[in-house]
């Protein structure tokens, strides 16, 4: 279990040894998606991908390809604009490749599952009323089809405190490299396992 700053040091010291961002997101996406694609329930009908501006959104975008190169139908949305320029290129190949970007919000009641890959990490952005109640409302509507990488969406990763009003309360998080802090103390979240 790590606060944000230990893991922060720790892919520090793996990127000073030449492991490269582009390598360490391509490894963190395969999983998540292998970890999908062994639970055909959940994509059944598809699913679409949250798309946040820096890496955690370049994560879901690696998803998203993954997911689409396996037949799944599947489209991503951008509420935020892009901030990291390898989260930009997965974007730019996404679309290139087929995948939709959605231009408005998507409908809590479809029966899709929804991939939050907002902020992640150490995150402290206070997020909008809006987007947390649409993602809260998939929840209501479809209690396991909403899942979040690495940390959800308005939740402090060291404190396990709620940054907005509420927090994203996904079914299954995807927890990176090590548990967070703030996850384990927030008992609403629940691990489906260590993606290395």
């Amino acid at each position: 279990m790590v606060s944000s700053l230990q893991m922060q040091k720790i892919e520090k010291k793996m990127f000073s040894m030449g492991m490269p961002v582009e390598a360490l997101m391509e490894k963190v996406g395969i999983g998540i998606s292998s970890w999908i694609l062994d639970r055909q329930g959940l994509i059944e009908n598809g699913a679409i991908v949250f798309v946040g501006p820096g890496h955690n959104g370049g994560d879901g975008l690696v998803v998203a390809r993954e997911l689409y190169m396996a037949g799944v139908d599947i489209s991503i949305w951008c509420p935020f604009p892009l901030k990291k320029e390898l989260t930009q290129k997965h974007f730019d190949y996404a679309l290139n490749i087929g995948i939709k970007n959605l231009e408005r919000k998507p409908d809590p009641n479809s029966d899709l599952l929804w991939i939050e890959a907002l902020f992640g990490l150490g995150q402290s952005r206070v997020i909008s009323n809006e987007i947390l109640y649409l993602l809260n409302s998939k929840k209501k509507f479809s209690p396991d089809k909403l899942i979040s990488i690495d940390v959800p969406a308005g939740l402090n990763s060291d404190s396990g405190n709620i940054i907005s009003n509420t927090s994203c309360i996904s079914s299954s998080t995807l927890s990176l490299g090590l548990f967070k802090s703030g996850l384990i103390q927030d008992s609403a979240i629940n691990f489906v396992g260590d993606l290395e």
